[in-house]
């Protein structure tokens, strides 16, 4: 822009000293024209002379910095065009049609959707396999700023193995909007942000996407959505045991393993108890209102957030909100023993019209631990 600029001015200044200024030979007629006396005559070619000299003068500048433009974008046009060209040399630059990466095969390569390099310069790169991959969805909700409404897919480093993804790349993923449908009203997406841990889905063909300074998703089409099994869970009823006068009492071994850990708070007391059996020390601790006891069976692993951080929080919302008709639906209920996995269990807690579920989990040393919240 700046030669424009200097090529511009020079054109003015050549211009107006060439054209502009009166020769020897047209002052001398003005000069007579004068003398003689006709003045209406000389007042037409006053007029006359530099308004011809003046159109000259625009006529020739026009022309001259119209070629300038055109010139410089001519020019401008072939170096973004060989800018593009060169970008689409590094965008996959060792595959050509036909030929194989990752087990996908190249289909096309070039400009999107057929366009001009020069009008965009966004370059597609369409291959066809399958692959079956595993990730974790994002939903951004639709008053995200920049993906409103939309689900990205970010598949993990095992997986990019088997998709046809240049070294050193780790793409997200997108889908099309018919997809992406169907993958809200499987996973329940659509109204908050959420990301969704440990999806797997199997793909069947893949367009890479590239624009130069800019980082863009690449796209992906679903063949299938593989769900996780469901667990079996190993389901076992159990009693406990109620005095003469309605109150909850522990079997000799478990009221032993309550003393010392009463005394110690060491959950290393509570190893090999199952669930069941911690449950029961939780409301047997309940009964007691021994809530310091009850408190120290909530599980204390980093990973788990605490609903309260110390145990005076604890007394003061159990004070505030005593759990007495909890106690005598456990002491009333059918209980059953859930075994989910091996780290997470319940207790239900069944009644003629009603139903409570009872979490709990192991920590860090295999031991089974009340939930924060346990109550579902």
């Amino acid at each position: 822009m700046a030669d424009i600029h200097t090529q511009v001015k020079d054109a003015v200044h050549t211009t107006a000293s060439e054209k502009s200024i009166f020769t020897e030979l047209e002052k001398q007629r003005v000069l007579r024209k004068i003398r003689s006396g006709d003045i209406q005559s000389t007042k037409k070619s006053n007029q006359f002379v530099p308004k011809l000299v003046t159109s000259i003068a625009v006529a020739g500048f026009l022309l001259f910095i119209g070629g300038i433009i055109g010139s410089n974008m001519e020019n401008n046009n072939k170096t973004s065009q060989s800018n593009t060209v060169a970008d689409a040399e590094k965008f996959y630059p060792n595959l050509q049609d036909g030929e194989v990466l990752n087990g996908w095969r190249l289909l096309t390569k070039g400009p999107s959707d057929g366009a001009k390099r020069e009008q965009n310069g966004l370059l597609h790169a369409v291959f066809q396999g399958e692959a079956q991959i595993t990730g974790t969805l994002k939903y951004y909700d639709k008053d995200d700023s920049e993906r409103p409404d939309q689900i990205l897919f970010t598949p993990d480093k095992l997986s990019l193995q088997s998709l046809p993804v240049e070294t050193g790349r780790h793409p997200d993923l997108t889908f099309e909007s018919n997809e992406q449908r169907k993958l809200k009203a499987v996973f329940g997406l659509g109204t908050n942000r959420m990301d969704i841990g440990e999806v797997t889905l199997v793909v069947d063909n893949y367009t890479a996407r590239y624009l130069k300074g800019k980082t863009l998703p690449d796209t992906v089409g679903i063949k299938e959505i593989v769900l996780p099994e469901e667990p079996e869970v190993q389901s076992t009823p159990f009693h406990i045991q109620i005095n003469q006068s309605q109150k909850l009492e522990l079997p000799t071994v478990l009221l032993d393993r309550y003393a010392q850990f009463k005394d110690t708070k060491d959950k290393q007391i509570l190893n090999g108890l199952s669930p069941s059996e911690v449950f029961q020390l939780f409301f047997y601790a309940e009964e007691l209102k021994d809530y310091e006891t009850q408190y120290s069976l909530f599980i204390d692993d980093e990973e788990y957030l605490r609903v309260f951080e110390t145990y005076e929080d604890y007394l003061i919302a159990k004070q505030q909100n005593p759990s007495t008709s909890l106690l005598e639906q456990v002491k009333a209920g059918t209980l059953f023993e859930h075994i989910i996995d091996k780290t997470s269990a319940t207790v239900s807690i069944e009644a003629e019209t009603t139903g409570l579920s009872f979490g709990l989990s192991k920590n860090k040393h295999g031991i089974w631990c009340v939930n924060w919240l346990p109550i579902q």
